[in-house]
């Protein structure tokens, strides 16, 4: 009884922010029916806890071109004209959906891509670019440095959904990252942090 008392008390403190920091969350469980805040680029959303446990994609308002002048004008993460995303120590977690995305890019470790979404990620601090991918779809990840749409600036590829690093880079260097699917593509996850 004490046992279990102790794992909901762990549940429900593992969803719950810390500090109003939607960063600092606890990733891998929720309580289920509770909706939570989410980045949408640089804005917020809400996701809610599945009866399973897993969070569902992050549902992001649209913003209007008033809103989003300075920032990029594409915020559905299509193609290389994407609103950037700050990422530091603390690092971001940010979730999509390829179920409606189109194909944009080809990646070298994965030439039968059928759609894929392309996030900005701006170093706020010098380091190592750590990604992760997670979605229960066959996929890839690729990283291009400074150029979205030049094949030559791929620094990383991952012919597998999951992780990928890029060394050596500068505060403000932008690295492209792309998401893609090679069957029909469903939600995911894309959690990201600058190493030392």
């Amino acid at each position: 009884m004490i046992v279990a008392a102790l794992g909901a008390c762990l549940l429900a403190c593992a969803a719950a922010d810390v500090d109003g920091d939607p960063l600092m969350r606890a990733t891998g469980s929720c309580v289920p029916q509770q909706t939570l805040r989410c980045l949408c680029g640089l804005d917020e959303g809400t996701q809610t806890c599945n009866d399973d446990g897993t969070l569902s994609a992050c549902s992001c308002a649209t913003k209007s071109a008033d809103a989003l002048e300075g920032r990029g004008a594409v915020t559905q993460h299509e193609g290389c004209d994407t609103s950037p995303v700050d990422v530091d120590a603390r690092g971001t977690r940010q979730t999509g959906s390829l179920s409606a995305a189109k194909k944009d890019l080809e990646l070298s470790c994965a030439l039968d891509t059928a759609r894929d979404h392309v996030w900005a990620l701006r170093l706020r601090e010098p380091g190592t670019l750590e990604v992760d991918v997670r979605g229960a779809f066959v996929g890839a990840v690729s990283a291009r440095v400074g150029s979205c749409a030049d094949a030559r600036a791929e620094r990383d590829c991952n012919p597998r959904l999951g992780g990928l690093r890029v060394a050596g880079l500068e505060t403000g260097a932008v690295v492209f990252v792309t998401v893609a699917a090679i069957d029909k593509g469903d939600a995911y996850t894309l959690t990201a942090k600058v190493l030392p």
